[in-house]
């Protein structure tokens, strides 16, 4: 598994632009996050009830466990800060 960490990318046609400069294996699957407003609009509780609910859905698109998983999930809603106009 390799991981590729894009931080920021300023729009939907540059994040085309950089996925078109990699080559992606059959095997691989990309993620992409849109965190716009997602930290302060929804709850943590909330945000980890549904993976847990939708897993049925999920299993068919991952091969790690449903606890690691969750893990993920948890480690990037709780891992990270908002800052907005330059406030914490």
């Amino acid at each position: 598994m390799r991981i590729f960490l894009l931080q920021r990318v300023e729009n939907s046609f540059k994040f085309h632009n950089k996925l078109n400069e990699m080559t992606i294996d059959k095997t691989e699957i990309i993620i992409s996050l849109d965190v716009t407003s997602l930290f302060t609009n929804v709850p943590l509780d909330i945000a980890l009830d549904e993976p847990v609910r939708r897993w049925d859905s999920i299993k068919c698109a991952t091969n790690i466990s449903k606890n690691e998983f969750i893990n993920v999930i948890k480690f990037v809603l709780t891992s990270t800060y908002f800052i907005f106009n330059d406030y914490l």
